[in-house]
């Protein structure tokens, strides 16, 4: 697959580990912790653009708004 950005076929997938908080400009958040994910990342080597997918169970507590 080409990258997005610039065209390269130069891409590598990565595994990696992060954590989402919500938005705390909404009152609401405030008290919500952080959720961890484990996105797995496409990385173009020559401009750096990165594409991310979620599996679905770290999609699902995102959609829900809770940590794992």
């Amino acid at each position: 697959m080409a990258c997005k950005s610039c065209g390269s076929t130069n891409e590598s997938t990565f595994v990696a580990e992060a954590n989402i908080h919500f938005s705390f400009s909404q009152p609401k958040n405030l008290d919500k912790p952080g959720v961890l994910v484990f996105p797995t990342l496409t990385i173009c080597l020559d401009c750096g653009f990165t594409h991310c997918t979620l599996p679905e169970r770290d999609l699902c507590l995102l959609r829900e708004g809770r940590a794992a």
